[in-house]
């Protein structure tokens, strides 16, 4: 998201935003998003939760549930967003998500 004299880089666990004023971690919000799929359909729909750009990881699992997503959002209305746009996809029974508490 690069606008005139304004960028924002993501690292890690931060965004950082260069800009007229100075440098500001903007920490992003974190969460773990447990899905159940139709059976045989774990590794495909893995695939296609790795292209949305908020899921950092998603990886198949053992259990209860069948894929664990790794999540990081600017903000809570981008997490939402990125939930949602998970929980459209094909193959999916149902999900839950676990947002990271701050401390």
């Amino acid at each position: 998201m690069c606008r005139a004299l304004y960028c924002a880089v993501a690292t890690d666990n931060a965004l950082l935003h260069y800009g007229p004023s100075a440098i500001r971690p903007i920490h992003l919000i974190s969460a773990c998003i447990l899905i159940r799929t139709e059976r045989g359909r774990m590794e495909e729909l893995a695939k296609k939760l790795r292209q949305i750009p908020e899921i950092k990881r998603a990886f198949p699992v053992l259990g209860r549930y069948d894929i664990v997503a790794d999540v990081e959002a600017a903000n809570g209305k981008q997490l939402a967003r990125a939930v949602t746009k998970t929980m459209r996809l094909a193959w999916i029974v149902f999900t839950e998500t676990l947002p990271e508490v701050e401390e």
